[in-house]
């Protein structure tokens, strides 16, 4: 009844929330994207999005949201199908995390796994801890490496490693070590929600104010970093990584954050070898 487009139709507008967005993703204008949604509805008999006059985003009807699963279904089912010319030269694994797991630890695992004559095709995502669950949740995504303990119906979650926060900033303006937070100016800092103790940690302990930056990208707060002057607290990888690049000081802190905390989410039911081949390499690495 529903062809692959129709099913990437509904997904993509559900994703985006809002029919213009979607029709920019599906590279067609909003007036064809309209009608392709009524022809489907037509064909269900029931209307899937409601849709109300001046208001920007659309949601879901209850018959919409009841498809829903099944849509997912049918795009796995699909995509496995298309995927089946490569099983007998390559394993495949999608995985879905935010920057700093990929600068800890995946980036490594791939490298080390690609050396050993290992053959596998990795689908690399960048997404929110949130997303990268709800992909696995989906079954979008084989596995995510996340720093929240998020709970979703059919995902497992286990803890993978921990790292310290510290602080950085340029090698020339460091403060004395220990830093102590409270001596610290927020209107020169950086900040990146890197896990929920860090983030309660961090409203705690300067009373609610806002830094001057706030972005997720670690790319970002490299580059604030050394244009700028500005300092953050980060997990000792990400700080490893910035000192690649730029000349900068990691210190200590007095009543430093919570060590952040990085799981990994993943399906009951999956079973690729890949994908246990993958996280045994990576446990090897943390342990």
């Amino acid at each position: 009844m529903l062809d692959y487009d129709d099913i990437m139709t509904i997904l993509t507008i559900y994703e985006h929330n809002n029919f213009s967005k979607a029709a920019n993703a599906l590279f067609v204008g909003q007036p064809t994207l309209s009608k392709k949604v009524r022809d489907i509805e037509k064909t269900l008999g029931y209307e899937i999005f409601i849709r109300a006059r001046g208001v920007s985003y659309v949601e879901m009807s209850k018959q919409g949201m009841e498809l829903l699963p099944i849509i997912y279904k049918i795009k796995k089912l699909n995509d496995e199908a298309a995927e089946i010319k490569y099983a007998p030269q390559h394993s495949q694994i999608k995985i879905a995390s935010s920057d700093g797991p990929y600068i800890a630890v995946i980036n490594s695992a791939i490298e080390k796994l690609y050396q050993q004559g290992i053959k596998i095709t990795y689908k690399l995502k960048n997404m929110s801890y949130a997303a990268c669950v709800n992909a696995v949740s989906n079954d979008s995504i084989d596995l995510a490496f996340v720093g929240s303990n998020i709970n979703r119906k059919y995902v497992s979650i286990f803890p993978l490693y921990e790292e310290k926060m510290v602080f950085i900033c340029k090698a020339g303006i460091a403060p004395q070590s220990p830093v102590d937070p409270l001596q610290l100016d927020l209107s020169t800092s950086i900040y990146s929600p890197y896990s929920s103790e860090f983030t309660a940690w961090f409203k705690s302990t300067f009373h609610n104010q806002r830094s001057f930056i706030q972005c997720d990208l670690i790319n970002q707060v490299k580059r604030f970093i050394d244009t700028m002057g500005f300092w953050s607290i980060v997990p000792y990888s990400v700080a490893e990584f910035i000192a690649n690049d730029v000349d900068v000081a990691i210190l200590p802190l007095i009543d430093a954050p919570p060590n952040r905390l990085i799981y990994y989410a993943i399906k009951a039911d999956n079973k690729k070898m890949a994908v246990q081949e993958f996280l045994n390499c990576i446990k090897s690495m943390v342990q």
